[in-house]
């Protein structure tokens, strides 16, 4: 494998820098999960970690249906499967950027799905 080194290095900055810190990407993601619980939309999948999955209802349509004008408003997801949605916490996501995210994806798909 070319670049393995640029791989490892990167790999051990998280392990130095980030790893003290990640459990309190883990308590933004189960907040975020907590909110989300409450749309309509999907059925949030339990979970430890900073990946929140939402298993879409099949009423609703697919993952992509959900994820489209969610990238458009700025809210970074992507199909995990057919009918899942998966969203990520990072070091970037403070608790107000958790909360603003929250309200942008309840203002957002309120819009798209009531247009359908």
């Amino acid at each position: 494998m070319r670049q393995a080194g640029v791989l490892a290095a990167a790999g051990l900055h998280a392990l130095e820098h980030h790893l003290p810190r990640l459990h309190e990407d883990h308590a933004r993601a189960a907040r975020m999960r907590a909110d989300l619980a409450a749309l309509p939309y999907w059925e949030v999948q339990p979970g430890d970690t900073n990946i929140i999955l939402l298993r879409v209802h099949p009423s609703i349509g697919t993952a992509e249906t959900l994820a489209a004008p969610l990238r458009d408003a700025g809210i970074l997801c992507y199909p995990n499967i057919v009918n899942e949605l998966r969203l990520v916490t990072h070091l970037g996501l403070d608790d107000d950027a958790i909360g603003a995210a929250v309200e942008r994806i309840e203002r957002t798909l309120r819009a798209a799905v009531s247009h359908d």
